[in-house]
């Protein structure tokens, strides 16, 4: 049995959609209360709101607007940017540099030995054991 989710996002009561531009990030939507300075948006995939204000005048309500979406614009082309990056070929090799990672405290490491060094490599003992590998 197959179910789908649908995304539920709280509307407060009489509040109309905003038409945002065409550049905006995809997935976002505001909300707001005809004839008074308050809004809800929401960003994303996010079932949470972003933001939930009643503003003091038009004007901040538009500037707010116009600031969380070229906030949500940078926020996309860094996730692009570190996305590209990512999968960018590099030029390590199998083979070069550390053969292994080990991330511990100090004090932890300090105690550990390696049990025996194979072609080179060193060969440690597992930290622990587990059924489910």
């Amino acid at each position: 049995m197959t179910t789908t989710a649908t995304k539920y996002r709280w509307i407060p009561p009489g509040y109309e959609p905003v038409t945002l531009p065409d550049d905006a990030p995809a997935g976002c939507q505001v909300w707001r209360q005809p004839g008074k300075p308050s809004a809800i948006a929401y960003g994303g995939k996010r079932s949470n709101a972003d933001w939930y204000i009643r503003f003091k005048s038009e004007e901040r309500l538009q500037q707010y607007l116009a600031d969380w979406l070229e906030t949500l614009r940078q926020r996309e082309a860094r996730k692009a940017a570190t996305k590209a990056e990512r999968k960018a070929p590099h030029d390590v090799k199998v083979g070069e540099g550390t053969p292994y990672f080990r991330a511990y405290s100090f004090a932890s490491a300090s105690r550990k030995v390696p049990l025996a060094e194979v072609a080179g490599v060193r060969v440690w003992a597992p930290d622990s054991w587990t059924s489910y590998a």
